[in-house]
Formats: structure tokens, sequence, C-alpha cells
């Protein structure tokens, strides 16, 4: 149990601030250290109870930090940019129970890959039609309003269960206002979509209707919407449409409702590609409670490759991360830090296909195929 590595409640001794290369605590000046993990806004919209349990979870792993990386406001439509007051007020609720456990909270709130522009959003020319805001907001001043009023309204109203706005809670220690990660180091993965499409497009899924099971405001650009349809679906001649993607939370019971909503919009879908094998597990499980055939009648591929995935029936082609690497990769950076090294670094981890039989392909031997 780490949990006495965190302070009592985080910010009580004062404000995070920068002085040269380090963090430091502002009413005693000591280093700060954060060792962080980062959130999702679906994973904020949990029931209460769940978010003191993570929080407890994260303190007793000796977590001290956490980033909300997702959007606080409509990504769509008509009423983009309104600001969602729900997800507001549950992460006023996430910021006191991630406090209480000595735990402070870093907020990002914008990446251009969870905006989609259409028609109907007349201030943004050259950007409606279904088209992600990628530097729109270094030079629209439309986009430039909406951008500071959600900061406005985030960081200035009040928080009812700390009776502070967020920006007078040293508990809330950063705003990423322009999102980068220069700040921190960083392990990240490779292209898992462009991995699965592309050996896929020539074993089983050419012309056929494709779908994603997606855990909502998921911020990387190889695991987006839009870079799906930029960059390696449109590659691929696949058609692929916002209704093909549901949200599953990253869990089974999420996998089986979002597949069988996926079923309902698209009664001829054929494959699905799931973000991690929790929700590929769940889908397998609704597949089977429908009478689809797992791979004969939809294809089925996940993400991370956990020990589940292959005693699964039919057994789970997925999406390969080498969990151990990644961990001792951290520790490694971990360790250099303590010892005074200050250079910031961005690993990128390859990852591969292990392919097995619920994508319709005979199981292969060994580590899978690199694409």
């Amino acid at each position: 149990d780490l949990r006495y590595l965190n302070e009592r409640e985080a910010g009580e001794k004062g404000f995070i601030r920068a002085s040269g290369e380090d963090f430091v605590h502002e009413k005693t000046g000591e280093q700060a250290r954060f060792w962080a993990v980062n959130v999702g806004m679906g994973f904020v919209g949990n029931a209460r109870s769940e978010l003191d349990i993570f929080a407890r979870a994260m303190a007793k792993r000796g977590v001290n930090l956490v980033r909300v990386h997702g959007a606080i406001y409509t990504s769509s439509g008509a009423n983009f940019g309104r600001v969602d007051t729900n997800r507001v007020a549950q992460l006023h609720y996430f910021i006191k129970a991630l406090k209480r456990e000595g735990i402070y909270t870093s907020l990002s709130i914008y990446f251009p890959l969870w905006v989609q522009l259409g028609p109907e959003n007349t201030a943004f020319p050259g950007y409606s039609g279904g088209k992600n805001p990628f530097a729109l907001l270094y030079f629209n001043p439309a986009f430039q309003a909406i951008y500071r009023e959600w900061w406005r309204y985030l960081l200035t109203t009040p928080n009812p269960h700390t009776g502070l706005p967020i920006k007078d809670d040293p508990a809330a220690n950063e705003a990423a206002f322009d999102r980068g990660r220069a700040l921190y180091d960083g392990v990240l993965l490779g292209q898992p979509f462009r991995a699965v499409v592309k050996t896929f497009q020539v074993r089983v899924w050419r012309d056929l209707p494709f779908a994603v099971l997606n855990a909502e405001y998921h911020s990387e650009p190889e695991l987006g919407y839009g870079a799906l349809r930029q960059e390696v679906l449109e590659e691929a001649a696949i058609p692929f449409a916002p209704t093909q993607m549901a949200d599953g939370w990253l869990t089974e019971e999420g996998g089986m409702q979002a597949t069988e909503k996926l079923l309902a919009a698209h009664p001829d879908l054929t494959a699905l590609f799931a973000l991690n094998d929790k929700m590929a597990l769940g889908a397998l499980r609704k597949l089977s409670e429908l009478g689809r055939r797992c791979p004969a009648d939809v294809a089925l591929v996940g993400f991370d490759d956990i020990p589940a995935a292959s005693f699964a029936t039919p057994a789970l082609t997925t999406v390969h991360q080498p969990l151990y690497e990644l961990g001792k990769m951290g520790c490694d950076r971990l360790v250099e830090l303590i010892h005074g090294k200050t250079d910031r670094v961005q690993e990128v981890v390859p990852i591969h296909l292990v392919v097995r039989e619920s994508c319709g392909a005979k199981a292969r031997q060994g580590a899978g195929v690199t694409p």
C-alpha cells in the first residue's frame, strides 16, 4: 500500500509551480514528482461510487496525478461547442474524490480528432463537411471564442464538492491549453488501426462492412474516428461513417451493448475491431446470443492480447502490446529521473498482430504477424 507517499490531501502544500526544470510545492519549495495515469471523460461519467473506488485504488499504487483527457462539450452537430454541464458536474466530483486521496488532476479538454464540423457549422469556412478542425484554433476567431468559453466555464464555475472553482483549487495542478506532451515523458504504442486494416484488407475484409468498438473521447490519432477516415480507411478504400463506431467503455458489458447497437444500425456488418480485448470478448458473447457466427458471419479483432484472448472460442485475433516492456520502460525512466536526468523522452513501442481464428484466418504459431 503506497498511499502514504501521497499528501493527506492533494494541494495541502499549495499550488504546484514550475521552477527551472522542476515542479515544486508552493508552500514548502519541495520538488514535486508525479506518477500519473490517464482517463477519458467517458470514464469520469461512471457511477460516483466507482470513481471513489478508482481514487483509492490509484492511491494505493502510488499514483498522485490523473490526467483527464476528454471533451466537456458537444463535439458535433448544430449544438457544437455547447458546454455539457453534466460532464462538468461529474468532473467536479472526480476532482474531489482524487483530492482526498492525495491525487492531483491535470485537465486536457480539446483535441481536433474529437470534433466533426458539418455543413451546419457555418462559422468555420473550409472546415465544414465532416472535417476535423486541425489548426483552426490558431486563426479562426469564432472557434477561439468557443474555446475560451469552454475554459472559462470549467475554471470559474464553483465546485460544490470543494467550495472552490478549479482555478483556485491547488489540487487541479495543470490545464493543458494546447495539447502537447512536452511536459512529461511518455511511452507510446505504434499504429494499431493501420496494422489491423492493412493486414485484413488483403486477407479478410476487402469491401466488407466494418465497425469499431471504441472508448469515447479516445485520444490517440491512430484510434480516433477522424484519423481512421483520413489516414487509414481511405487508403484502404473502405467506407466508414460515424454510425460505424460505438462506445464500449473498455468493458465486456460495454462491448456487448456496443455490438448490439452496431448490428441494429448495420445488419450487414461483417467485421468488428474492438479497442481492447475485454470489449472484443463482450462482442463475441453478444454475437453468439444473436445467432451470429464468428468468424463466418462477423470477423472480430481485439487489442492488448490478454491471456483470455487465446482461450476464447474462437480464439481471438488481437493486437499484441508488450505490457512487460511498457512497464519496464516506464520504471527505467522513473529511475533515471530520480537520479537527475531531466531531458524529456517520448518512446514509441512497436506492436504486432496475433492472428487467430476469430478473424477468419487460421491461427499462426508464434508471436504473430508484424505489418
